[in-house]
């Protein structure tokens, strides 16, 4: 079974392209409101078992306890883990939610074939507990503000080819892309604030590893996505 793991779904604007990617769907969200939100857009997905919500924040720890998250106001997109910054602490509401650790739940639910990391600033640790528990999927994605994210894909030798994706190209040139499922290709429009697609719909072949570092370079990091392949 082909099962993607979605940590950090926000809204579920990708769950519904994942859909029709794989059997199984692990939506992780930490903000309550999205959760709600999810478990009524995609009620019948739920029903029939093809999509797990599963309501938590994203930690290092397992203990069973709540940690604190914090919900942006203005736009939940950049909701986090991390306390932030005192003159920007008026933005966000604190709440208290479950934590599992990404390797947990990975374990709770079954081997990945695909996983998508959006994780406001907490991607690198992400990726730190996945490797540390042997969990490598064909297919990997993470949000990269930083080239720490890149080098943690680089020091895995089980990931040699890379493809960078910006949200500002999905917007301009992959709104409208065409995308392999089990039942043939399709066309399917990407919209909001997504990630856009994964793998082989990506348009374009696999890189090196010195070629993914300079197109880095030359677009710069932020709203970019480093995906890397085992295959």
């Amino acid at each position: 079974m082909k099962i993607i793991y979605d940590f950090g779904a926000h809204d579920g604007t990708d769950v519904k392209y994942y859909l029709l990617k794989a059997e199984r769907v692990i939506a992780v969200e930490a903000n309550p409101k999205l959760v709600d939100l999810l478990r009524q857009r995609f009620s019948a997905e739920i029903a029939d078992g093809r999509l797990i919500v599963h309501h938590c924040a994203l930690s290092l720890r397992d203990d069973g306890n709540p940690i604190d998250f914090y919900v942006h106001r203005q736009s939940s997109v950049f909701s986090q883990v991390d306390p932030p910054k005192p003159e920007q602490a008026h933005l966000f509401e604190k709440v208290s939610v479950p934590a599992r650790t990404p390797s947990s739940i990975v374990q709770q639910f079954g081997v990945p074939w695909y996983i998508k990391c959006d994780i406001e600033h907490f991607d690198g640790a992400v990726l730190d507990d996945l490797f540390g528990h042997s969990i490598c999927p064909p297919f990997i994605s993470a949000e990269a503000h930083n080239i720490d994210v890149f080098a943690r894909l680089l020091l895995n030798s089980q990931y040699k080819a890379f493809k960078v994706l910006s949200g500002g190209r999905v917007r301009r040139e992959l709104s409208k892309a065409k995308i392999s499922t089990a039942s043939g290709n399709h066309i399917f429009h990407f919209e909001g604030d997504t990630s856009g697609p994964f793998g082989d719909d990506i348009p374009g072949p696999w890189l090196p590893a010195n070629v993914a570092f300079y197109q880095l370079a030359y677009e710069n990091l932020g709203h970019m996505d480093i995906h890397a392949t085992t295959t």
